[in-house]
């Protein structure tokens, strides 16, 4: 599950995430690096990627969907169980043939912290293992609710804790606070608030933007935000968990007398290319940005330079064939790497592609002493179990 696209004001258009493409790509990239390996033997992964649009209802719609086809896989299942304990064994072959009865054994994703709680709890109904390479709050933490969730990224209370620190150390005891009106947004801003209790520093005013961005009340939340900048100058740090598209809404507004603070960014944004759009980050202050463990992306580089540029060569990759015909027209190698390598982020990378091989070691001890080929003599709950020991 990726958010390759999310609506935008005025008028709700999409737009499309190239950085989110590359997630679902680095995705694609590790699968392959994955299945080229000797770990698991004869066996290779698939994956089928959905939009999930930065929309919950998107997610919601999606995770039902797959549940239906689980659940008519379970059925044939049983069924063919059945017919195996009444016929002979000699001239019964309870295994089906290859790509048949096929399923989806894991869940990768969300990135959105909303969007992997509401998955999650569809998804722990039938005990599907979910891992995410982006949801940081820490409701997900919770085992008694999400039983079958897991992360390749840390809960935001030792972001939250990081970011107070950052500020005692440069004496910024006086500070604003913006956040999205969403599970992560309002996790994260409780975390901050406890930590910076604790440390005497004095939070001026706190703003809660709403989670969409077409929500009718944002453009009052984004004018808030200025106007407290306006009338609170002893403030000189905001810390900000809101997200990118929030974020380049109040730059744009922010007035000289709003301007010339330090952000402090959390990772929901502190990466983002498009948070300053025609703005220079002198005319809106300093920037510090708190990001999660990254990788090295010379790998992920060397893939990337050989895309093959024309849009009919990706026939199973629906996602690139469309950015190709739309982002990406007429552009040809190494010209097309080029600009996809721009909207690199490094910890994407790491955890996108730690999730990958995650599963792919749990399918390697699971598949060990059984055959698996097909995806079949092992469920997915057996997953979670093999993550819960080993993790």
């Amino acid at each position: 599950m990726f958010a390759l696209t999310e609506k935008t004001l005025p008028h709700g258009k999409k737009l499309y995430s190239v950085a989110r493409l590359l997630q679902a790509l680095v995705l694609v990239e590790a699968v392959e690096t994955v299945n080229r390996s000797p770990l698991l033997g004869n066996l290779t992964l698939g994956y089928h990627i959905v939009d999930t649009c930065s929309d919950v209802t998107t997610a919601v719609a999606v995770t039902h969907r797959y549940l239906d086809d689980f659940n008519s896989v379970c059925s044939q299942e049983e069924d063919m169980d059945k017919s195996s304990s009444e016929s002979s064994p000699a001239n019964h072959d309870s295994r089906p043939g290859p790509g048949h009865f096929r399923s989806h054994h894991v869940v990768v994703g969300g990135y959105h912290s909303e969007i992997s709680i509401a998955v999650a709890r569809q998804l722990s109904i039938k005990q599907i293992p979910q891992i995410s390479y982006g949801s940081t709050t820490g409701i997900l933490s919770d085992k008694s609710r999400f039983p079958a969730f897991m992360r390749t990224v840390p809960e935001d209370n030792y972001q939250a804790q990081a970011i107070v620190d950052i500020l005692v150390g440069h004496g910024w005891d006086w500070v604003g606070l913006v956040t999205t009106d969403g599970d992560y947004g309002r996790y994260a801003a409780q975390r901050f608030q406890l930590h910076a209790e604790k440390q005497g520093i004095c939070i001026s005013f706190s703003v809660v933007l709403p989670d969409i961005l077409d929500d009718t009340e944002l453009k009052d939340g984004i004018r808030s935000t200025v106007r407290h900048l306006e009338d609170n100058p002893k403030v000189r740090a905001v810390v900000s968990f809101a997200k990118p598209d929030h974020m380049m809404y109040i730059m744009q507004e922010l007035t000289d007398n709003a301007t010339g603070r330090v952000w402090i960014a959390s990772d929901n944004w502190a990466t983002s290319s498009r948070v300053l759009l025609n703005r220079n980050l002198s005319d809106v202050g300093t920037i510090v940005g708190v990001t999660l463990k990254s990788a090295d992306t010379t790998r992920f580089q060397t893939y990337l330079d050989g895309l093959d540029p024309d849009p009919a060569a990706h026939q199973n990759n629906t996602i690139l064939r469309q950015y190709l015909w739309s982002e990406g027209k007429d552009m040809t190698q190494p010209e097309l790497g080029a600009a996809l390598k721009k909207k690199i982020y490094p910890y994407a990378v790491f955890s996108v592609g730690l999730a990958v091989r995650a599963i792919a070691r749990a399918v390697a001890n699971l598949c060990a002493n059984r055959d698996c080929r097909g995806g079949n003599n092992f469920k997915p709950w057996e997953v979670s179990a093999v993550w819960a020991v080993g993790w």
